[in-house]
């Protein structure tokens, strides 16, 4: 995992990412766990890969919402002639210290266009 963070920067108080990047072989509950949902998994010793990205904003100004986003990959390569199994996850979201009900319906409303 890669981690880094900030203090002091001009526009927050606070900032980090964070960086993953792990593989391995799943344990047979989260195979199981993975098939109930539907997942098409094959194999005994089923090799994964996965990677991801968050970040939280701590700003100085109040009227400026503490900011979180995280988002995933999740991959099993494909084996005997089946196809690879993936997926993406995540979301990011705000924090604001004084609501302000117009800011909240446009982010809402860009997060579900943007692509």
């Amino acid at each position: 995992a890669v981690v880094s963070t900030q203090s002091g920067i001009t526009a927050g108080e606070k900032a980090g990412v964070n960086i993953s990047v792990v593989h391995g072989i799943l344990s047979k509950p989260a195979i199981q766990q993975m098939k109930s949902r539907g997942k098409d998994i094959f194999g005994e010793e089923v090799r994964f890969k996965a990677m991801g990205i968050s970040s939280v904003i701590h700003p100085v100004n109040p009227h400026i919402p503490t900011t979180h986003f995280n988002y995933r990959y999740f991959e099993i390569p494909g084996v005997e002639g089946r196809e690879k199994v993936w997926w993406f996850g995540g979301g990011s979201d705000l924090t604001p210290n004084f609501l302000n009900h117009d800011d909240a319906k446009h982010f809402h409303r860009t997060l579900k266009v943007f692509p």
